[in-house]
């Protein structure tokens, strides 16, 4: 049966005053509440599942869990930005198995047991230096230090070398962008930022020979399709080549597959308008 936010909201209310739950139930009200944009009930019922409900789960679902609870606790706006970063890159540390300074929390041994297995689910792996390069990322945007650049650079590059093709090109379109900021502040020096520009562009390059492997022929209606049909209903993958190819200068491609991305969009949106009608 579905769950609307609204009585997702509600029955939260009735777990955070102390009504009985599980671990599915906490699951499955918290994915209804993200998907809504309530971080802050998301967050905490994600946290309750991770942390008192997850005793007999697999270490992959709870690795699961704690991703979305990164996910929420970083972007979450009812929290002041130094504590949600602060906390999320606790977390990510900690199951990256990363040293924490000496002024970080003790680290959950839940966490603890969770790095420990985290090699043996690659995706997730790379999908958790994907994150820890947005919150980088996010203390740039609001900091404005190098030092964070430098760092959300180096999580994004480890993502991107386990593998584009493996995360949709998640990692290294990002690797991208952060380059570019890079070889912005680069402009100064000896090489004026060239090698880091080179690089954006090779990234770039092998987002869209996987992706969009027919793009050499210049015909418009080489874009009617990527080689993987599945493909053309992911959104974020759209718009990951529409990205790809402004970058590389290629306005037409990069055109064509921003309206091919709005237009997927708007069918979304009506799907879910006539759902909820």
């Amino acid at each position: 049966m579905q769950v609307h936010a609204i009585d997702a909201g509600v029955r939260a209310r009735e777990i955070f005053a102390g009504s009985s739950t599980t671990f599915a139930e906490l699951i499955s009200l918290g994915a209804v509440l993200q998907g809504a944009n309530q971080l802050d009930d998301a967050r905490r019922l994600f946290e309750m599942a991770l942390f008192g409900y997850s005793s007999g789960i697999d270490p992959e679902t709870k690795t699961n869990v704690l991703r979305k609870l990164i996910l929420c606790t970083y972007k979450d706006p009812d929290l002041p930005a130094e504590i949600r970063l602060q906390t999320a890159e606790q977390m990510l540390g900690a199951v990256l198995g990363e040293p924490l300074d000496d002024s970080a929390e003790p680290t959950s041994p839940i966490i603890v047991d969770l790095a420990a297995t985290l090699d043996r689910f690659p995706k997730l792996k790379q999908d958790l230096l994907g994150i820890a390069g947005a919150v980088q990322k996010r203390r740039w945007d609001i900091y404005g230090q190098r030092v964070h650049l430098v760092s959300s650079y180096q999580y994004y590059r480890r993502g991107y070398e386990m593998g584009c093709q493996n995360d949709l090109g998640y990692n290294a379109i990002n690797l991208a962008f952060v380059l570019d900021l890079l070889g912005e502040q680069e402009e100064g020096e000896p090489n004026h930022g060239l090698a880091t520009r080179a690089m954006a562009e090779k990234v770039r390059t092998e987002i869209v020979a996987i992706l969009d492997p027919v793009h050499t022929v210049a015909t418009q209606e080489t874009f009617q399709k990527l080689s993987d049909p599945h493909l053309m209903n992911d959104w974020w993958v759209l718009l990951t080549l529409a990205e790809a190819w402004l970058g590389l200068k290629d306005y037409a491609k990069a055109a064509y597959w921003m309206a091919a991305a709005a237009d997927l969009r708007a069918k979304l949106e009506l799907m879910l308008t006539n759902k909820s009608i």
